[in-house]
């Protein structure tokens, strides 16, 4: 039997995990998501398979090839512009297509019977079958409305709660016939669910509708990319683990070949090791999936985690309900705490910490001793220190951005007496006064009156400071060394330097 997968996704949602992959090819379990997709359908006859690509395609197709590694035949689509739509993608396939053929999307968890699913749809004479499931809550999804005899009646977009008849969703999974592949344009943007099955509904010859039961979950953001992963843990779903199930310590341990697990190394709950992966010392790990390669010193501790392939956690550290990037090293006694996501190739500094929720780009390095409560986004470099010789320097409009400049300002303001001004002044360029004003608004979020000197030069900002009474003073110029960096200047009562202390508390 045929199969089509959509697997062009640019996972926009799921960032920075996708950067450099496609969203299909992201591991859930140590499988690309798109592997468990193919197994699934081989498991139920489907080996003749079609896959439509075109964000990153050269890393889906390196890794399945023909497809004869997985019992399967692979040919592949490129969709070479994108915005072809659901319909208009599957449309490119179509001299492929002669009989009736599933469509599932490259980027969903499932363990639906498709071979029941076929069988319905070949016991009618619908033109297509739409496969729906029931969830609690349907208000991100689309919802289908069914008559007594199992065919669609309405499409429902994202309703409100007040429009809410039905707790029935499409799940992107279709079972199609030939003949509807002439309804579908040969150019432009087509989708099945707005444009071809409201079609068939309006000729009165409706799709079908299999009410399918079990585990489907679309794994769009990076939440549901941890809570699948805790879901399987929980025993939610099975999937084909990669590796061998052992009774030795943990009877739900996993071991890909070669594996070296210490003799004093504790692993509870699930834990599911990729090949080569290491777990040395007393490190207590429990309820994590550490992908091939990956080495998890002494003393570390981690739970509910999630390691890409090659990650090394060293000697002590922390990780909790996170998620760390192929390549990626977390030093020595570095803390990364619920929810983080740190993409690929990224160092995390010895005894760093990355706060709750924090997502980082791929190749960032956070310093050691550095703290980072903010998107890791632009930029190379996060510094473990704030000031460097008493002056705050970075890139313009990454490094030092609006965003953090306006909570340097209220950070700066929360550090002086009741009732204090401030002054501050700027160089003559106009990204200068962007983070000038960006200063302002945050010393006046926490009460904090401000005099606006304008565009000075430092001595005589500091001048100012002197004889106007103000308890301190901002200073923003673009570098006389290097015109892509920005330096930020503060200064105490009388124009003074901030003392090491001062500069702590900011």
């Amino acid at each position: 039997m045929k199969a089509v997968i959509m697997a062009g996704g640019y996972g926009t949602r799921l960032r920075p995990l996708t950067v450099k992959l496609p969203k299909p090819m992201i591991p859930i379990a140590n499988r690309p998501m798109l592997e468990h997709i193919v197994l699934l359908l081989k498991s139920h006859g489907f080996d003749d398979i079609i896959m439509l690509t075109y964000f990153f395609p050269e890393a889906i197709e390196e890794h399945f090839g023909d497809g004869s590694r997985f019992g399967v035949r692979i040919t592949y689509r490129q969709d070479p512009r994108g915005g072809l739509g659901t319909a208009g993608a599957v449309g490119s396939a179509r001299d492929l297509l002669d009989s009736p053929f599933l469509v599932i999307s490259g980027d969903v968890i499932t363990d639906f019977d498709l071979t029941e699913a076929m069988d319905f749809h070949r016991g009618r004479k619908d033109p297509a079958t739409l496969v729906l499931t029931r969830v609690n809550n349907p208000l991100p999804f689309g919802v289908v409305i069914v008559d007594d005899d199992s065919r669609v009646i309405r499409f429902m977009e994202k309703p409100s709660w007040g429009e809410v008849f039905s707790d029935t969703v499409s799940t992107g999974i279709y079972i199609i016939d030939p003949e509807v592949l002439e309804m579908i344009p040969r150019v432009g943007h087509s989708d099945f669910s707005k444009d071809i099955f409201p079609v068939l509904l309006d000729k009165g010859n409706p799709p079908g509708a299999y009410v399918a039961a079990g585990y489907w979950k679309d794994v769009g953001n990076t939440v549901e990319y941890l809570q699948i992963h805790r879901e399987i843990v929980a025993g939610s779903i099975t999937l084909d683990l990669p590796g061998r199930l052992t009774n030795e310590d943990n009877a739900g341990l996993f071991k890909g070949e070669g594996c070296v697990v210490d003799e004093g190394a504790s692993l509870t709950g699930m834990v599911v090791l990729g090949a080569g992966a290491v777990i040395e010392g007393d490190a207590k790990v429990r309820d994590s999936f550490i992908g091939a390669g990956c080495r998890v010193g002494s003393g570390v501790r981690m739970r509910s985690t999630v390691l890409w392939h090659d990650a090394i956690i060293e000697k002590g550290a922390f990780v909790a309900g996170s998620v760390i990037g192929a390549r990626t090293q977390v030093r020595q006694r570095a803390n990364i705490e619920e929810g983080a996501i740190i993409s690929e190739d990224c160092v995390i500094g010895r005894g760093s910490i990355v706060r709750a929720g924090v997502r980082i780009w791929p190749d960032k390095v956070v310093e050691d001793e550095a703290v980072l409560s903010t998107h890791f986004i632009w930029g190379t470099r996060w510094r473990g220190t704030l000031f460097t010789s008493g002056v705050i320097r970075g890139l313009s409009n990454k490094e030092i951005t609006p965003e953090f400049s306006a909570r340097l300002g209220a950070a700066f303001g929360a550090t002086l007496p009741e009732h204090s001004v401030v002054s501050i002044s700027q160089g003559v360029h106009r990204v200068a006064r962007m983070i000038s004003e960006a200063l302002t608004s945050g010393v006046l979020s926490v009460g904090v009156d401000i005099n606006d000197y304008g565009v000075v030069p430092i001595p005589l900002a500091r001048h100012q400071l002197r004889g106007q009474g103000e308890s301190g003073g901002f200073h923003v110029r673009r570098s006389p060394s290097d015109p892509e960096v920005l330096e930020i200047r503060l200064f105490r009562e009388g124009g003074r330097e901030l003392t090491t202390s001062e500069r702590n508390e900011v």
